[in-house]
C-alpha cells in the first residue's frame, strides 16, 4: 500500500491547496477572529470530514462484500469525477468562490459552521464516497482499517494546511489567495498533478 499511499497523499494535497469554499470560510474567519478563528474553522472542517471517514468505513466493507462489480463502478465513476476535476481546474480564472461568511459568528460558531461547510461541500462528499474507495484494496488488510487510515489523513492535512492559509492570512501574507493570477497558477499545477495520480490509479487498478 506504500506506493499507492504516495500516490493518495499527492492527490489529497493537489485538491486541498486549490482554494475553494473551506479555505475561504477559513481565511475569513482568521480575518475576523483572529488566530483562533483559523483554528477554530480549521478544526470544524476536518472534524467534519472525520464524520465522512466513519461512514465510509462502516459502508465500504458492505458494498464491496455485497458486489465486487458494485465496488469496481464507484472506482470508474471516481475516475471520471477526477477527469472532470482536472479539466475544471485547468480552466480555471482565479475567481474565488461567492459566500463570504458571516463575521458575527462566535469561536464556538466557528467551529459548527466549518463542520457544516465540509458536510455540505460537494467536492468533499463526492471525495469521500467516490475518490477515496479508489485506494482501498482487499490485499491491504480489513477494509474499515484502510478506510479510517485514508480518512483520517486527509482530515489531519485538511487541518494543517487550511489552519496555515488562515494564520498567513491573519500575519497579513494572504496575497497568493487573493490574487487570481496566483489561484489560476496553483489551479493549474494541482490539474497536472491529478492527471498523473489518475494515470497511476487507472494503471494500477485496471491493467
Amino acid at each position: 500500500m506504500q506506493p499507492e499511499f504516495f500516490v493518495f497523499l499527492v492527490l489529497v494535497i493537489s485538491l486541498i491547496v486549490v482554494p475553494g469554499p473551506d479555505m475561504l470560510y477559513v481565511v475569513g474567519r482568521s480575518l475576523v477572529h483572529g488566530r483562533s478563528g483559523a483554528l477554530y474553522a480549521s478544526a470544524g472542517i476536518a472534524a467534519g470530514y472525520l464524520l465522512f471517514t466513519g461512514l465510509v468505513a462502516v459502508g465500504v466493507g458492505v458494498l464491496f462484500a455485497l458486489d465486487e462489480t458494485v465496488f469496481r463502478v464507484v472506482q470508474i465513476c471516481g475516475l471520471a469525477y477526477l477527469t472532470y476535476l482536472a479539466w475544471r481546474l485547468f480552466r480555471a480564472d482565479g475567481m474565488m468562490p461567492e459566500g463570504a461568511p458571516n463575521s458575527t459568528a462566535s469561536k464556538s460558531g466557528d467551529f459548527l459552521f466549518g463542520v457544516a461547510t465540509s458536510a455540505l461541500n460537494p467536492k468533499g462528499i463526492l471525495f469521500y464516497f467516490s475518490i477515496l474507495p479508489q485506494f482501498i484494496v482487499p490485499a491491504g488488510g480489513a477494509l474499515w482499517r484502510q478506510a479510517l487510515i485514508l480518512g483520517s489523513t486527509t482530515s489531519f492535512l485538511c487541518l494543517v494546511i487550511y489552519c496555515a492559509a488562515g494564520l498567513s492570512a491573519h500575519a497579513g501574507s494572504k496575497r497568493w489567495v487573493t490574487s487570481a493570477s496566483r489561484r489560476r497558477t496553483v489551479a493549474r499545477l494541482a490539474g497536472v498533478m491529478l492527471i498523473l495520480a489518475i494515470a497511476m490509479i487507472a494503471g494500477a487498478r485496471f491493467h
